[in-house]
Parts: C-alpha cells; structure tokens; sequence
C-alpha cells in the first residue's frame, strides 16, 4: 500500500520503480481493494505507523506519547482473516545493502481489544526502531493528530 503523489509525472515515476518489486500498487484509500487481494491470497506490506488521523485510528502509545494508530491493521485480519507478519528493513553502511527481517506471524490477533492490539503492533515498532533510531522516517510525524485536548505536538 502507498500513499499516492500529488505530481502526476512524480507519480508515474514512483509506481514504475516500485512496479519491479511487486505484483500491484494499492492506494492508501483503497481498503476494499486491499480487502479483495488479501483475499485472493495477495501478501500486502502494510505500514501501520502512518497518521491519517483521528478517524481512522484510536491512539495507543508510541514511545510513552498518545499516538493516533491505524485502525486498518485490525480491520484487514478481521475482514480476511490474513496473519500480520511484521517485516523490518535496515540499512547496512558497511555492506550498503538493505536487509529485511521477517519475525514469526502474531499468535492471537487480533484479541477484541483494539487498544491493546494496536499497543502490541506500537511495541514491536518500538522494539526495531531502537536498533537503529536513525533509521525511522521521523518525517512522518506521527504525533500529529493529538487526542482531544493536548495541545500541538509539533508547534
């Protein structure tokens, strides 16, 4: 899944190099088509650390801070019983290579309780971006939608 480009050429030339390492593109919107290729036996890298705000997400922690967390990570396994595998890239300075680890698929997701689901996937996000903290898109800014009340995180 990806986030689709504002700039039609910037657009085409970001689909056509991610087009050599997979077999379809699914945008950010497009739940049901990502719903109909999990179905169909489709493996979908997923990545639940994006903020699409609060109407999608309930906020659970993330590094100790309130952190509004993707709802679609529970809703893809509900809606298609898929397993969620976490996968974790890494760059290598040395061999200037990426290497990618796959850990075991999670036993008992999703539980019922969101909060907690959601918690458990901020954890084992936590758990690989300490390895290497440099390595984290902090670009993404994932204190940006704030739970009712809290002033801005990035003001």
């Amino acid at each position: 899944m990806y986030r689709p480009l504002r700039s039609p050429v910037l657009e085409w030339y970001q689909n056509r190099r991610r087009a050599r390492y997979t077999v379809c593109m699914i945008g950010k919107n497009d739940l049901r088509g990502a719903v109909r290729f999990l179905r169909s036996g489709g493996v979908l890298w997923y990545a639940p650390d994006q903020d699409f705000g609060a109407k999608r997400s309930v906020f659970a922690p993330f590094f100790g801070l309130p952190a509004a967390t993707l709802l679609a990570t529970e809703r893809l396994v509900q809606l298609t019983g898929c397993a969620v595998v976490p996968m974790f890239p890494a760059y290598n300075t040395a061999s200037r290579r990426y290497t990618v680890k796959f850990w075991p698929a999670l036993d008992n997701f999703p539980t019922g309780d969101v909060v907690a689901d959601l918690t458990r996937i901020n954890a084992l996000m936590e758990e690989h971006i300490r390895q290497a903290p440099e390595q984290y898109w902090w670009i993404h800014r994932r204190f940006k939608t704030r739970p009712p009340g809290e002033p801005p995180f990035y003001d």
